[in-house]
């Protein structure tokens, strides 16, 4: 449970995010929504109604990233949700395209942890999510596995940098991730992943752990 807890969530807008922000409040949290998509995020805010707010920057903006978490501090918990993957076969990605994913999805996580360590509670955490599984094969998704074999390791790393404040990887299936999904956050296995997220935050005690979700196991 995240009862009373103030929890950031960046990148928050996807059909994942809006289960995850949605299932936090139920629990009593305080779940702020960031990131550029302004007219996305007011109309969560809108319909997820009382216990959400919103922090509009972009994450490859760290002065206005930092002006609106320093803004917003202390706060318990951070979670930051990757971009919309790049996928091709491998033979014919597009370099330039999984630069740019990766620039997204790893450097952009990156700069927000730190940017918003300082702003985060003793026994707080932040959680990056990923949309691969380390150590599993990725089938058209290079860029996906390349993204969650360095957040593994980075977690690892800032475990111990950052303490007390726990960091952990929580890895979901792609197609959370995506805006055609049906349901929009509705769909019972998002809903059973979100839970699964938010009590990893819950859990005092596991700080560099890499977690996963996949429906039906």
């Amino acid at each position: 449970m995240v009862k009373d807890a103030k929890i950031v969530i960046i990148g928050g807008t996807s059909p994942f995010g809006k289960a995850v922000a949605r299932t936090a409040v139920q629990q009593g949290g305080r779940v702020i929504l960031a990131g550029r998509d302004e007219e996305a995020i007011d109309r969560m805010v809108r319909e997820l109604g009382p216990g959400l707010s919103r922090c509009i920057f972009d994450v490859r903006d760290t002065r206005s990233m930092d002006y609106c978490l320093e803004n917003i501090s202390p706060f318990d918990h951070l979670l930051i949700l990757p971009e919309e993957a790049y996928f091709a076969p491998f033979l014919e990605m597009d370099l330039e395209e999984a630069r740019r994913d990766f620039e997204a999805n790893f450097w952009g996580p990156v700069a927000a942890v730190q940017e918003a360590a300082a702003c985060i509670r003793e026994a707080g955490s932040i959680t990056i999510i990923t949309s691969a599984l380390p150590g599993q094969p990725t089938l058209n998704r290079f860029t996906s596995a390349a993204t969650a074999g360095a957040v593994a390791n980075v977690v690892l790393t800032l475990s111990r940098e950052l303490r007390p404040v726990r960091v952990n990887a929580f890895a979901c299936e792609p197609c959370f991730l995506q805006d055609g999904l049906p349901g929009k956050g509705s769909h019972p296995a998002m809903a059973q992943a979100a839970n699964e997220l938010l009590a990893l935050l819950a859990d005092g005690g596991r700080t560099g752990s890499c977690l996963s979700f996949q429906h039906g196991t």
